[in-house]
């Protein structure tokens, strides 16, 4: 294996090189670039006349895109960033915030612990020296959350100071600009990047520089098809020359296929989860459901399972901020619907075990303090099924590992609930969990995760068949599906 100084020999760039590649990739970038809400579109002269003040502001917003475009496309984050800026338009205004208030906002963006560094963050900022945000890299390293990439993000684009960015972006081109065929991730690769990003910058302009190479990456030298033909760079790009050479090859096709290399994959371990959407409901329109019966005519049973969502409450359990185990920081302080961990094995894409499913729904629902016999259940359905009617678990995909989630449909009388008002202990990942109960369109006033939205979604998508359940063990018949009425991004937008 080559070492550092080995690699740096065979694919550092020359003086020459490097000018000539920042001439032509600011030129590139000055004639046109995607509009983005964080960026300032003012002249370099402008920029250079900010006061202190105003370059804070710009730096806090920054700081937030760059947190929040960590995994996460740009089209996804754009709206999630201007409803924050409306909810949170200052340093200040943030630290000000509560845990929750801030997670209400990120819900649906994923990888959660991204919006409490935020916060962290904001509050270490607020609460030190003048307020302001630091000036230089070194500063913002010790921000919490902030690392070196997010620091040098910062630093070059508000405040002009010449230092390099490697995001997955940067290695891309640069990999495919000197035909670097090793790992991306190896440790000796991660110093070779650097060590390019280091040559290449600009010091006059090296935050537009900066946001150059982001940019390329994102457009013209993407993961899959890169569009060479277009690219400003292709005159200098090892690889475009290689696959070049190739008599018919497909230039985009070919470079794509070799460089950057494909990093060894961490293998996804699978977690079953039970997971109840579990409605309280009037007693009157209880009473009615079941009256009507499974020969009630489906329009009738429609229009009375509308009023059952309209009325309806479903019971949220707060997850802790902390645990135990391997993933106790994951989706810690967040809101979730009754949920446990079902433990038996199945091979990797089987079937998960549905067998357990209303066993552990119950015992959850029991450390609740709800206690519900047969004549109490209005309606238990299982509602995560394909067209054949089997158990199909909804999949809800981390970085690390895969939940999938059996959900049952639970109803039950309001009187039923006297003794569970939403607060005790709840076993399984609920365990000792604060608890609410929020009527379906309220659901965008707490943080939870898009899992949330998945099982209420595929409640809220069926008709039932029966009004009540049936035996543990016997296989319930698929239900009749109906259009469903909101989709599940309205579950993450706040109240106006």
């Amino acid at each position: 294996m080559c070492d550092i100084e080995e690699l740096h020999r065979l694919h550092g760039f020359t003086p020459a090189e490097a000018e000539s590649l920042r001439v032509s990739w600011l030129a590139w970038y000055d004639r046109g670039h995607r509009p983005m809400p964080w960026r300032n579109e003012a002249s370099v002269a402008e920029r250079a006349a900010l006061g202190r003040e105003e370059r804070a502001q710009w730096a806090y917003r920054v700081w937030v895109s760059e947190v929040m475009l960590q995994q996460t496309q740009v089209e996804r984050v754009i709206p999630y960033f201007e409803r924050w800026m409306e909810r949170f338009p200052t340093i200040k205004a943030l630290a000000d915030a509560s845990i929750d208030d801030v997670r209400t906002v990120w819900s649906g963006l994923g990888y959660y612990r991204r919006a409490a560094f935020l916060l962290e963050g904001a509050r270490q900022i607020t609460g030190a020296g003048d307020g302001l945000p630091p000036v230089d890299a070194a500063g913002w390293g010790k921000v919490k959350g902030v690392g070196p990439y997010t620091a040098a993000a910062v630093t070059s684009i508000v405040y002009n100071k010449v230092i390099p960015v490697v995001d997955g972006n940067v290695i891309r081109v640069t990999a495919r600009l000197r035909a670097v065929g090793a790992n991306p991730k190896a440790p000796v690769s991660v110093k070779l990047w650097w060590r390019l990003a280091t040559e290449l910058v600009d010091e006059t302009r090296p935050g537009d520089f900066n946001q150059a190479m982001m940019e390329l990456g994102a457009t013209l030298c993407s993961k899959a098809v890169p569009r060479c033909a277009e690219c400003p760079l292709s005159a200098h790009c090892r690889a475009y020359a290689e696959a070049a050479a190739i008599k018919g090859a497909d230039v985009g096709k070919e470079v794509a296929s070799k460089y950057p290399a494909v990093a060894p994959k961490t293998a996804q371990r699978e977690v079953d989860l039970a997971v109840c959407v579990l409605m309280r409901v009037p007693d009157e329109l209880a009473d009615r459901w079941r009256q009507l019966g499974a020969a009630g005519a489906r329009t009738a049973r429609g229009a009375l399972q509308q009023q059952l969502w309209e009325q309806g409450e479903l019971l949220l359990l707060k997850r802790p901020e902390t645990g135990a185990g391997q993933n106790k920081k994951l989706l810690a302080g967040l809101w979730e619907l009754p949920t446990a961990e079902l433990q038996g094995e199945h091979e990797e894409g089987g079937e998960p075990p549905s067998a357990q499913l209303e066993e552990a729904v119950d015992v959850l629902l029991r450390a609740q303090g709800l206690v519900l016999g047969q004549a109490e259940i209005v309606c238990r359905q299982l509602v995560s099924l394909d067209g054949a009617g089997e158990a199909r678990p909804i999949v809800q995909t981390f970085s690390h590992l895969k939940h999938r989630m059996l959900v049952e449909w639970l109803v039950v009388p309001l009187s039923s609930c006297a003794g569970a008002a939403g607060s005790g202990a709840a076993a399984g990942s609920s365990a000792g969990a604060e608890g609410c109960w929020l009527r379906e369109a309220d659901l965008g006033t707490k943080g939870a995760s898009t899992g949330v939205a998945k099982a209420v979604e595929s409640a809220r998508a069926f008709a039932v068949v029966a009004p009540a359940t049936t035996a543990k063990g016997q296989k319930r018949k698929p239900v009749v599906p109906v259009a469903p009425e909101k989709s599940i991004s309205k579950f993450f937008k706040p109240n106006a």
